[in-house]
């Protein structure tokens, strides 16, 4: 068991946290390759899951990057995506279009395969939104080490793959587990509600009139003023009236 004897060997080498983090990020790097080898991927993600975490930080880890890579990439096939609609009638066909499709799909699977791993692991660990968010605005960093407790019972190891064929058409079978997968995730669409709202509540603050350190400063200055002003209006009418005596 390939996954097997790569846990043992991680288990001997995750004392050290700079060996066990430059390991996992080893096994993390080819999901963002440009022509990933998708039998070794899909190997690689199904070892990431059986790895024995021993702390929260590591599962952290694999979780974060993955969701990085789907974060970088995921545009990309979503218009290739919507560009492949305007060439439907071209491809079923079988003529040439202008966009590789075998890329796309490879891009597409390889995408897939980090959000199997993110939700599998998410899964085993418990891991919420608030502890990866705490995570990723530390800088790949925990305030205070948490042991990682794998949950056990039926269907918590659920790992269901990628089309990892070299057919010509493979990459629509690809292209199709990505959609899947992305609206099975749902972290993208929560993501881009807070920053709605985000920017929503920023626009309402700068729309909000307040009161400037300009506008303060005249408003201090013209009580001064205007008593300088009345003190000269009766300095002048007391020398008037002193002139007509």
């Amino acid at each position: 068991d390939p996954a097997g004897g790569v846990s043992k060997l991680y288990a001997l080498l995750r004392d050290r946290k700079q060996t066990r983090v430059a390991f996992l990020r080893a096994l993390t790097r080819g999901f963002g390759a440009k022509r990933a080898n998708l039998p070794r991927l899909s190997a690689a993600a199904r070892v990431l899951i059986s790895l024995p975490y021993s702390q929260l930080e590591e599962v952290l880890q694999v979780v974060s990057s993955c969701q990085s890579h789907v974060d970088r990439d995921a545009t990309y096939v979503e218009s290739s995506l919507d560009l492949m609609g305007n060439y439907a009638e071209d491809i079923k066909a079988g003529r040439e279009v202008p966009m590789d499709l075998v890329a796309v799909g490879s891009k597409a699977a390889q995408l897939t395969l980090c959000m199997e791993v993110k939700r599998a692991l998410r899964r085993l660990y418990g891991v919420t939104d608030a502890q990866l968010a705490a995570y990723v605005e530390k800088g790949g960093r925990m305030g205070q080490q948490r042991q990682a407790r794998r949950q056990r019972g039926p269907g918590g190891w659920d790992f269901k793959g990628v089309h990892v064929g070299e057919e010509a058409h493979a990459w629509v079978a690809q292209c199709k587990l990505f959609k899947k997968a992305l609206k099975a995730d749902g972290q993208r669409e929560r993501e881009r509600a807070r920053r709605d709202e985000t920017e929503s509540a920023k626009g309402k603050v700068t729309d909000t009139p307040d009161s400037t350190p300009s506008d303060q400063s005249a408003d201090a200055n013209y009580v001064p003023a205007k008593r300088k002003l009345e003190t000269r209006s009766r300095t002048a009418g007391a020398t008037k009236r002193r002139l007509a005596i």
